[in-house]
């Protein structure tokens, strides 16, 4: 049987298939998954390969997994892949590093963050408020932001601003001003 699609990651027979095909892992290799939950417009699986680096694979979703019924083009993953290559440069040892792209099937990977290691939102959900950990993120990205000064073509690169509109304007200010009347002028 030959695959040349992964239409579900969250299918671990499927994603397996899809692996050893595109020769990413061996016939024989048996890689550990496990679906990542949180994420609304993707779905995510760390892929934990025998004594080599472990994957994050992000698969873009045509429709947002929430109640409302909010789209967005799953082709945005394309645009998350070339930011994760340019973080790679501006900001290198700091994100994960860009393993592959597959825009047939919008599929993203990068490498894993090595466990264990807590999660920055899941600390201030429960209250741990770190100043060190913001002053870090506010210096990384003010090197983010500052890159262009550097890299003048990133503004071309990433002018598009439709999937901005999708995933964060439409979804929550202007779908809230719909909802919330008295909200709507200042929305």
């Amino acid at each position: 049987m030959t695959v040349t699609s992964c239409g579900n990651i969250e299918d671990r027979r499927q994603l397996r298939a899809y692996l050893r095909h595109r020769g990413l892992i061996d016939g024989d290799e048996a890689p550990g998954m496990r679906i990542l939950k949180g994420g609304v417009s993707n779905r995510a699986v760390w892929v934990q390969r025998p004594g080599r680096e472990g994957w994050v694979l992000k698969q873009a979703l045509p429709k947002l997994r929430v109640q409302v019924d909010w789209f967005s083009d799953p082709v945005r993953i394309e645009r998350e892949a070339a930011a994760l290559r340019w973080l790679g440069k501006i900001i290198p040892g700091r994100v994960p590093d860009f393993a592959f792209y597959d825009a047939s099937n919008n599929i993203l990977a990068m490498t894993a963050i090595p466990q264990p290691h807590d999660n920055w939102k899941t600390l201030l959900l429960q209250g741990g408020l770190d100043a060190g950990h913001a002053r870090s993120f506010a210096t990384l990205l003010a090197r983010i932001h500052g890159a262009g000064r550097h890299h003048p073509e990133l503004e071309t690169e990433f002018a598009e601003r439709r999937f901005f509109e999708e995933l964060r304007l439409e979804p929550y200010y202007r779908y809230a001003a719909t909802q919330v009347a008295p909200a709507a002028a200042f929305l």
